[in-house]
C-alpha cells in the first residue's frame, strides 16, 4: 500500500496487520509516503513494514520513522540479521519462501527470533506472483511459532484455508487478488473477504 486515501479506506475496515513495502524494485514500493499517514492508522492495527535484504541500521530507521508494529523479512536474510533486530526490540516475521516442500531447517534457524512466520510461494523475485504453493506441505509444519498463509489467496480459497484446520495457522496474507493496480487494494473485494470471514 502507498496511497494515503487507499491507507485510511483500507484502515476503516479493521485489518488486524497492514504492510508497507520497503523494497525499491517492488512495484509497490511505498516511496515518498509521509509518516504522518502511518502514524493516523490507529493502535488496534498492526503496521508491518516489508523489507527484502537490507541492513539493520536501515530497517530501525524506517521502524521509528513510521512507528512500524513488525518488520518483516522477505529476502534472504540470516537468522543473526533477525536477532540483531530482535535485540534492538524490534519484532520481526520472517518469509518462508516454500518451493516443493517445507525448508523445516530455515523455519529451526528462526524459530527463536521471530514473533511468527509468513508461509509463502517461493519466487525469484521475493513475492507478489499471485502463485500458491501446495498447502500439502502444511502437514509438516511443527514450529510452536504461529504462522500466517500468503501466496495467490483469493476469496474462493477460503472454505479450504479454513478446512486445514491446523493448530498453528493464525491468519491469511492477501495481495494481488485484492488490488486495482500494484499498491492499490480494491475495498469492495476486501469488505466482501471480512464478511465471508
Amino acid at each position: 500500500m502507498r496511497e494515503s486515501w487507499n491507507i485510511q479506506e483500507i484502515a476503516n475496515l479493521g485489518p488486524d496487520f497492514m504492510g508497507f513495502i520497503f523494497y525499491k524494485s517492488s512495484k509497490r514500493f511505498v516511496g515518498g509516503l509521509e509518516p504522518e499517514t502511518l502514524h493516523a492508522i490507529p493502535k488496534t492495527i498492526s503496521k508491518v513494514g516489508v523489507f527484502v535484504n537490507e541492513d539493520v541500521e536501515f530497517i530501525a530507521k524506517q521502524v521509528k520513522k513510521y512507528d512500524l508494529d513488525y518488520a518483516q523479512l522477505h529476502g534472504d536474510e540470516s537468522p543473526q540479521l533477525a536477532k540483531k533486530l530482535a535485540d534492538k526490540s524490534i519484532r520481526v516475521i520472517k518469509v518462508i519462501h516454500i518451493a516443493n516442500e517445507l525448508p523445516e531447517d530455515r523455519i529451526n534457524e528462526f524459530e527463536d527470533t521471530v514473533s511468527f512466520f509468513l508461509l509463502d510461494t517461493s519466487s525469484p523475485n521475493y513475492g507478489g506472483t499471485g502463485m500458491k504453493f501446495d498447502w500439502a506441505v502444511l502437514k509438516d509444519y511443527k514450529s510452536p511459532k504461529q504462522f500466517m498463509l500468503s501466496g495467490g489467496i483469493n476469496s474462493s480459497d477460503l472454505d479450504r484455508i479454513l478446512s486445514l484446520n491446523h493448530p498453528g495457522l493464525m491468519g491469511i496474507d492477501v495481495n494481488s487478488k485484492f488490488e486495482i493496480s500494484p499498491g492499490i487494494k480494491d475495498v469492495e473485494k476486501l469488505k466482501d473477504l471480512r464478511n465471508q470471514i
